[in-house]
């Protein structure tokens, strides 16, 4: 709780802006794909306000560390203990086994305030998955909280043993943070998205504010104040219009919105102009003073609701989501923020209750989330029908790889008839691995031994990789890897690319996410990612790799992805089934055509020339005008979105059997003598 003598209107609404930005970019709105930069305000605003009340306690000598964390409890866990009862209730209802026990660990997570460790180790906040994680915006709540861990000692200590070093002591750690976040995001931008070094600068913007912002311009300046205003809330702007998912963000990126935060607080502090007028008007006042409830509303109503409609949400759904979360936050505000901001006399004499009370929720919510994750999601929620539509991602399904453990190491898996010489190698990504089960049995059938290699994630092409983290590191070697264990095997005649081709040729999903960070990839060649340098990308790869393996004589099958569906099958199933709705989840075979065709147009030429042959996989899902998304005894065929399910793979073999069977009679291009 801020004293009033501190209340600054204008600060309430740039807290509006930054949680406009937030909640616009997530109900995708065009033309804010940099909304989430909403975030890096928040931290400013809250760096300076924290420090601001620091400052004065230790002027008044009436600081206390209990009594500091104490408010913290009661700005924090109120509102968050309901949204996550109120998140956990609807998951009852709409996650799956696999969604609620991961759904349970990141509750867990979230009370703790380690949620950023947690995401930043399983998920990509731009991932298109990132749709399914109703928790997924707490990772910044955990940022604060790390900070205001470490901080509040530090700088009382600094205060007290070394005042004329305060100063430049929290300079040098902002710097330090600040270097740390640049160089981290070119190396693993997702740990310095996530990670509170990484973040600390900019709550430390905050708090250098606080410490070295003047009272009051000099004579002959009042055009200072309302140019900062005007400034810093252009910088927010151009931040939330320019900055994409695909920028490397935070780094250098993250500097606009927090500058343009800072110079807004100072212009306000210094008497504002027309930028700090208009953030202190009522409307702007109040947004600002539900932004914390509507930060923590909105992004599980946007989730549940894409479970709920199963296709991706319409605008009008969105814009109903949105309204439906600026009312649950008013009532937030008023019926559960604003009763416990204002300290409580505990029963008896017991000391500090707000502390009690909080260490109260975390065991609570914690011993709740252990349960949730022991018994595996709960799956008697469902029927023993239901269940056997819930396809999950099944990894004892494949077959056993020598080595491997995870998906950052490379596979080596057996395919085929147990004896005879390795007469062919399999190069795929997850695609590679999900088609797996039906390749084994059809090769058996053919009494064809061979060898699966790949990386999750990395296109079968050489010298190609994603530019995100940590792709890079592991798609390159996996390449020299691949012609290593060519130039060591003489007996393998055939090598068969599996990818998904359209991700990394196009750099677009099928039916992606309003926020989903594009697929870019480069090669050596590169000048830098794009969307219109992928396809140039691929055909480069494409070459390279068509000359390595024909200098070889190997045969080149590029085995053509299976149909991807836009939304995660078994799910889908469920949910229409629970909900009594009758739609058709299939796709059309013309959308998901005009959807392949720019990657089609990549192999043609190739094809024609007979330096490859293509295996046409998605005729085998695509009978008539649409394409089928469950087995023949309906049970689904795939695991997610765009990966077989271990189900839809075996009851590929007999047809891929046949397949390749008509491919080794009529001869690939390349066949050694």
């Amino acid at each position: 709780m801020v004293p009033s003598s501190l209340y600054r209107p204008d600060i309430d609404g740039l807290r509006a802006v930054a949680v406009g930005l937030v909640v616009l970019f997530h109900a995708g709105v065009p033309g804010l794909d940099g909304g989430f930069v909403g975030v890096d305000v928040f931290f400013v605003i809250s760096g300076y306000l924290i420090t601001s009340i620091l400052l004065r306690e230790a002027r008044d000598g009436s600081y206390s560390l209990a009594r500091f964390y104490e408010r913290r409890i009661r700005r924090i866990f109120p509102a968050l203990v309901v949204v996550l009862a109120a998140t956990t209730l609807a998951g009852f209802q709409i996650l799956t086994p696999e969604q609620l026990a991961a759904y349970g660990k990141s509750m867990m997570a979230t009370m703790l305030f380690v949620a950023n460790f947690h995401l930043g180790m399983t998920s990509n906040y731009f991932a298109p998955d990132a749709e399914t994680q109703p928790l997924l915006h707490t990772w910044s709540l955990a940022v604060e909280e790390q900070f205001y861990i470490v901080f509040p000692l530090a700088l009382i200590a600094l205060l007290r043993w070394y005042p004329r070093g305060a100063k430049a002591a929290l300079w040098l750690a902002a710097l330090l943070s600040f270097a740390a976040c640049v160089v981290l995001t070119g190396l693993r931008p997702t740990m310095a998205f996530y990670l509170a070094p990484t973040r600390a600068w900019e709550l430390l913007a905050g708090s250098l504010l606080a410490m070295h912002a003047p009272r009051a311009l000099p004579a002959g300046r009042d055009w200072i104040a309302p140019l900062l205003g005007a400034a810093g809330l252009g910088l927010i702007l151009a931040a939330g219009i320019g900055i994409t998912a695909d920028t490397a963000f935070p780094g250098w990126a993250a500097a606009l919105p927090v500058l343009g935060a800072a110079a807004l607080i100072l212009a306000g502090g210094l008497g504002g102009g027309a930028a700090t007028r208009l953030l202190s008007t009522p409307p702007m006042r109040g947004l600002g003073l539900i932004s914390y409830s509507l930060y923590l509303w909105h992004w599980p109503v946007m989730v549940l609701l894409r479970f709920w409609t199963i296709d991706p949400p319409t605008p009008l759904q969105r814009t109903l989501a949105v309204a439906a979360s600026v009312a649950l936050s008013i009532l937030s505000w008023k019926y559960v923020e604003q009763p416990f901001r204002r300290p409580r006399r505990g029963p008896g004499r017991l000391r500090h209750p707000a502390l009690w009370a909080g260490a109260g929720c975390i065991l609570a919510v914690c011993a709740l989330s252990g349960l949730i994750v022991q018994g595996r999601g709960l799956p008697g929620r469902f029927t023993a029908e239901e269940r056997m539509l819930l396809v999950e991602e099944v990894k004892d399904g494949s077959l056993p790889c020598d080595g491997f453990r995870n998906w950052r190491e490379i596979a080596h898996c057996p395919v085929g008839a147990p004896d005879g010489p390795e007469s062919y190698l399999v190069w795929g990504d997850s695609h590679g691995f999900s088609l797996l089960p039906g390749l084994h049995e059809a090769m058996r059938s053919l009494d064809r031994r061979g060898l699966f290699v790949g990386i999750p994630g990395c296109v079968s092409l050489l010298g190609l990789t994603r530019t995100s983290e940590p792709f890079p590191r592991l798609c390159y070697p996996l390449g020299d890897h691949v012609l290593s264990l060519l130039d060591e095997r003489p007996d393998i005649r055939t090598v068969y690319l599996v990818s998904r081709w359209s991700v990394y040729a196009q750099g677009m999903r099928f039916k992606h996410a309003p926020t989903a960070r594009q697929s870019l990839i480069v090669d050596p060649e590169s000048p830098g990612p794009s969307l219109a340098e992928n396809p140039r990308a691929f055909r480069r790869a494409l070459d390279r790799t068509i000359a390595e393996f024909r200098r070889r004589g190997l045969e080149i099958v590029v085995v053509n992805q299976v149909p991807d569906v836009g939304y995660h099958v078994s799910i889908a199933t469920v949910m229409t089934a629970r909900t009594h709705r009758k739609l058709d989840l299939r796709t059309s075979r013309e959308e998901y055509q005009a959807f392949q065709h720019s990657t089609r147009a990549i192999f043609a030429p190739y094809a024609a020339r007979k330096d490859i042959a293509l295996l046409p996989l998605e005729q085998l899902f695509c009978e008539g005008a649409m394409c089928r998304i469950t087995t023949r005894d309906g049970l689904p065929a795939y695991w997610d979105d765009n990966h077989l399910s271990r189900r839809g793979a075996l009851e590929l073999a007999p047809a891929l059997a046949e397949l390749l069977r008509r491919g080794l009679a009529d001869g690939p291009p390349g066949r050694r003598d």
